[in-house]
């Protein structure tokens, strides 16, 4: 059997993409719940600040 051995805390990394301001705010609520304040975030991109499309 595998010996338990303390391992290093993580900080997870999410990325969201959404067309609705609303979907923004309902994920980072859902993830404050899950794990507490978020750390990081950056401004939101809007679609049309790419020209790939």
């Amino acid at each position: 059997m595998g010996e338990i051995k303390p391992y290093t805390p993580v900080m997870p990394i999410v990325a969201v993409f959404s067309r609705y301001d609303e979907a923004f705010n309902w994920v980072k609520e859902k993830l404050k719940e899950k794990w507490g304040e978020i750390s990081l975030t950056s401004k939101r991109f809007l679609f049309s600040s790419f020209t790939d499309y």
